[in-house]
């Protein structure tokens, strides 16, 4: 569960997307729900205007990223969605980019948020094991993988996507 304000974003596979009123936070009310098509939800990112659920949806070609709006903070809309390289993991807003850690593929992307509508993957890079999770500090990329290692990457090192 993420709060924003006096709303709290929860997530899950038969839920999907939970908005819950936050104002009296030992007896939180379901505002609103999305029903979001993912088999299994890894987690949720959720800044000042953005919110994205990330997991996977097994059946071929779905998105992988969901990406919403804050506008109205109550109701967040669907905006674009992306699939991207594995499962994502996790993931961390940065400005207008959103950087992914992905299973299966093993490595990190890089998602160019400048549009919600439409978000665009840009670059990335591969890594030796399984990115388990990611922070961000400037333009260093903290990666945690599954053999218990912390990599440092320098995230202006990334390299572009061909287009």
């Amino acid at each position: 569960m993420l709060e924003y304000d006096s709303a709290a974003y929860v997530t899950d596979s038969v839920m999907g997307l939970v908005v819950l009123a936050v104002i009296n936070p030992a007896a939180p009310v379901v505002l609103h729900s999305l029903a979001l098509g993912l088999d299994v939800i890894h987690g949720i990112e959720v800044d000042e205007e953005r919110i994205c659920v990330h997991g996977a949806a097994w059946a071929g070609g779905q998105p992988d990223l969901l990406l919403f709006d804050r506008e109205a903070p109550q109701y967040p809309q669907l905006r674009g969605s992306l699939q991207v390289p594995g499962e994502p993991l996790n993931v961390e807003f940065q400005g207008t980019w959103l950087y992914s850690a992905q299973m299966w593929s093993g490595g990190i992307s890089l998602i160019d948020l400048s549009d919600l509508n439409h978000p665009v993957l840009t670059g990335g890079t591969a890594m030796p094991f399984t990115p388990t999770d990611l922070a961000l500090h400037g333009d260093q990329i903290f990666v945690a993988d599954s053999f218990a290692s912390l990599l440092l990457i320098d995230g202006q090192c990334l390299p572009a996507t061909a287009e």
